[in-house]
């Protein structure tokens, strides 16, 4: 069974031009199920179709709810896991 996860509209909204040209971009995703966040290099698209052996990417909005309609996002290569201190900017 594929795995479902999610990220934030701020992460990906500086990335546009790379998700519609569906090149491999850096970045972290959060497992749907636990929330363990993973840093990757995936193809990220917001047209399922687009990326048919992708896995579904659920993205929150600026206010932390989830968008109604998922993305897809295929992983080239999954890094380790990071800790929720390595994203804060104030470490």
């Amino acid at each position: 069974m594929s795995r479902e996860w999610e990220t934030f509209e701020e992460i990906v909204c500086d990335r546009q031009a790379e998700i519609e040209a569906n090149q491999i971009i850096e970045t972290y995703v959060m497992d749907h199920e636990t929330y363990e966040r993973i840093y990757v290099k995936a193809i990220i698209s917001k047209d399922p179709t687009r990326l048919p052996d992708g896995e579904k990417l659920w993205v929150r909005d600026f206010s932390g709810k989830l968008k109604p309609e998922y993305w897809a996002i295929k992983i080239v290569e999954e890094q380790s896991p990071i800790s929720s201190a390595l994203l804060r900017e104030d470490v």
